[in-house]
């Protein structure tokens, strides 16, 4: 009867660990799908200056890979805590670039860039932000492209 009880155990152990790993993975997939809607929103409504920058880049003599409006996902044991999504990322050196606007010079709005900021070097990337104003110059945007070509 005891052995019996030790295979109950067991069973329910087993069973709360399969239930477990169902809720993760619905969870992420959730998760995953919100990230690829705002995803396809940003890149359907992207700002004047991420049109020059991104057009800047691809132009450019130097050869850059990048990705626009890149998901980066913050996760803990295994689950998506939550993910931004990077303007412009250059894998290859794990550097993120954010072209700020002018809502980012609010109060509330500098507040989230720190944490962001935070949870992206705490992933290993370096985060470049360039302002919009600095783009929309494009004199400068050809010191902007030579610049980031230096990183890679």
């Amino acid at each position: 009867m005891a052995k019996n009880n030790k295979s109950i155990k067991k069973l329910k152990a087993e069973l709360k660990a399969l239930e477990a790993r169902e809720a993760l993975l619905k969870h992420n997939k959730a998760m995953k799908e919100i990230a690829l809607r705002f995803r396809k929103d940003l890149i359907k409504n992207k700002t004047k200056a991420e049109s020059i920058f991104n057009k800047a880049i691809l132009d450019s003599i130097y050869s850059v890979d990048f990705e626009f409006q890149s998901i980066v996902y913050i996760t803990r044991k295994k689950r998506i805590e939550k993910f931004y999504i990077a303007d412009f990322l250059i894998p290859s050196i794990k550097t993120i670039i954010e072209i700020d606007g002018e809502y980012h010079f609010t109060e509330e709005q500098k507040q989230k860039d720190i944490q962001r900021t935070k949870d992206l070097k705490q992933k290993g990337y370096k985060v470049i932000r360039i302002n919009n104003n600095t783009i929309l110059s494009t004199k400068d945007i050809k010191h902007i492209t030579k610049y980031i070509n230096t990183l890679s």
